[in-house]
């Protein structure tokens, strides 16, 4: 995969989103990166989805929102063959030795290290966000310091987990949901926010390439649907690239009365061990 990033980036302190959110963006119809209508970071243009389970960004003043296919729940119903889909997939894995193997590891070394695991994000039902063999996560990055920030250094906490992998590597959605968000923040570049159906959370993936065309707001995913792709663009205006090397930062956000990141490695890893079934996913 090439050498490892010697500084990933950290995401947005003031969450998932905050900056210019606009519906233009790579790969999705519209004018290049930095050239969407009239979006720009001091001039956010909103292509999110309203309701109350959206997250207050910066974006949201003054927007565009459009109404969700799936109704004012924001909950998408899940079709008879998806279901069914789900009801194999768990029938593989739960067949499969390497899957029970790599599973048994995960409750042995990493389950005892995160006692307070959400059973709503452990689904059989979940992939990993990249495709497997094509990434590296060497350790838990979460609430690591960061210092780069619009204004200048300033220390801050990692509010995710860092993958690194090639440019273009697909990014998938990790469950079922609906795309609440994209657009640009100063931190994470290109970035895409999904609402996960059922769970009470957000999915926030940043620094893409580019989108994957067929994706918009407000638009129903499933688990393992393309959202983008692998990039190493933010830490700057609309286009910023290339001030670290190619990852996905990944972070997982709660909703409710106690909302606010949290630390999605036990999770990734568990939907790692997943896919030990199943081979490339």
């Amino acid at each position: 995969m090439g050498r490892p990033a010697a500084r990933c980036s950290g995401s947005d302190p003031a969450g998932p989103g905050a900056g210019a959110i606009e519906a233009g963006g790579p790969g999705a119809g519209q004018a290049a990166p930095g050239h969407g209508p009239g979006a720009g970071p001091h001039d956010p243009v909103s292509d999110a989805v309203p309701g109350p389970a959206r997250p207050h960004t910066q974006g949201d003043r003054g927007g565009r929102p459009r109404s969700s296919p799936g109704g004012a729940s924001g909950t998408p119903r899940v079709p008879a063959p998806a279901a069914q889909g789900v009801r194999d997939r768990l029938r593989r894995i739960l067949l499969s030795p390497a899957a029970g193997q790599a599973l048994r590891r995960w409750e042995a070394t990493v389950r005892p290290r995160y006692p307070h695991l959400d059973p709503r994000l452990l689904r059989p039902d979940y992939r990993f966000p990249l495709p497997r063999g094509s990434y590296r996560l060497d350790r838990d990055t979460f609430g690591d310091p960061r210092h780069w920030t619009p204004s200048g250094p300033r220390p801050r906490p990692h509010q995710g987990n860092d993958l690194l992998a090639a440019r273009g590597t697909p990014v998938r959605s990790v469950g079922p949901g609906r795309v609440l968000a994209r657009g640009w923040s100063p931190y994470g570049g290109w970035f895409i926010l999904v609402e996960l159906a059922g769970t009470g959370y957000f999915a926030y993936y940043s620094h893409l390439d580019r989108y994957a065309p067929e994706v918009r707001v407000g638009q129903r995913v499933r688990a393992g649907q393309v959202l983008g792709y692998v990039g190493n663009t933010g830490y700057g205006p609309p286009g910023t690239r290339g001030k670290f090397w190619p990852h996905l930062h990944f972070e997982l956000r709660r909703q409710g009365r106690q909302p606010g990141p949290v630390n999605p490695y036990p999770y990734l890893r568990y939907w790692e061990a997943l896919e030990a079934a199943e081979g490339d996913g």
